[in-house]
């Protein structure tokens, strides 16, 4: 008669994908070190800026900027369509931080208006810039293949943007580089999360849907189910309830596809505690759990063919099975 509910929820909630690894915040998405193809140095004459100044020298390049891109970023430019930026008598220059650009100088040497600029590790940028930093509308693709396209501010990610990495696509809002407001991630294999983050992880309410159409929908904290939410199985089973640390804790209902369902108290994905469960029969157990089993005292109520009505009946259980029936 007793009922070891770990069959029934076979399987972490969160299992098929691990949330946790898809922060962004820990992603590279700024470039690193590698070898870099470089053009011949005897085409690059040295001349300073038009300037009475004359301090800060850079030398005129012109030779191809984009065969400083790394490999795999002239491999990403190459899906995305040309932007096309018109630069007639403006020269291009190999600046004095190894990188490469071509637009406009404000009177403090400093990038202005719209340029291109192919940095020393390989990486792009086309867009806007203000006070020599990336400031506006563009798009970067680093060294190592992730793009970005979107707004810029002072140097960073910040406002509506795209972020494409090599396992997922993200598309949403961004504070200082990382996630942070409203956005949507979608990961290769198809599955996708669509909700609030912030400073990079998922905060507040959301959705996520696994590439096996199950889902959550309910309450993120720092990238775990936590709060109150909904978990859809496959199979047809779900709880709806309180969640800490990526388990059921805390009330929540559990039904199964079959009828079966469990009102009560969760701890670590296991009933513990007090809890109502009810058979598709019209049988109910009403007591103490402890890790998904009846254990301690309880009541179950069941229809009696011979008497013709419900009987209820007191006991002690003991791991899931009834230890000694109490008289009335």
């Amino acid at each position: 008669m007793g009922q070891n509910c770990t069959a029934c929820l076979k399987g972490t909630p969160a299992e098929g994908k691990n949330i946790q690894d898809m922060d962004l915040s820990k992603k590279n998405i700024g470039g690193g070190l590698l070898e870099v193809i470089k053009e011949d140095q005897m085409e690059n004459i040295e001349t300073p800026l038009q300037s009475d100044r004359g301090d800060k020298k850079y030398r005129l390049y012109t030779g191809n900027p984009n065969m400083q891109m790394s490999h795999k970023a002239r491999e990403i430019e190459g899906t995305f369509p040309h932007l096309d930026l018109s630069f007639e008598g403006i020269n291009t220059y190999y600046l004095e931080d190894g990188s490469i650009y071509t637009g406009n100088f404000n009177e403090n040497y400093e990038k202005i208006g719209k340029g291109i600029e192919v940095t020393k590790d390989g990486s792009k940028y086309v867009g806007d810039f203000k006070n020599n930093m990336r400031n506006g509308i563009g798009r970067l693709i680093t060294a190592e293949g992730n793009s970005y396209e979107g707004e810029f501010c002072k140097g960073v990610f910040e406002g509506n943007g795209k972020l494409c990495l090599d396992k997922l696509k993200y598309e949403g809002n961004f504070v200082n580089n990382l996630q942070h407001g409203k956005g949507k991630e979608i990961w290769n294999d198809g599955s996708y999360f669509e909700g609030m983050y912030e400073k990079g992880l998922k905060n507040g309410f959301g959705k996520f849907i696994w590439n096996d159409n199950s889902w959550y929908e309910g309450e993120f904290k720092d990238n775990k189910l936590e709060g109150r939410g909904v978990y859809c199985w496959v199979s047809g089973k779900m709880y709806e309830g309180l969640w800490a640390d990526n388990k059921m804790n805390g009330f929540g209902v559990f039904t199964w596809k079959d009828g079966r369902r469990y009102d009560g108290n969760f701890v670590n994905d296991h009933k513990h505690g007090k809890g109502q469960f009810k058979w598709p029969n019209g049988k109910i157990y009403y007591g103490s759990w402890e890790y998904g089993k009846q254990h301690g005292y309880g009541e179950i109520m069941f229809y009696d063919l011979k008497k013709g009505l419900f009987v209820t009946k007191k006991g002690i259980w003991e791991k899931g099975i009834i230890k000694e029936w109490l008289k009335k």
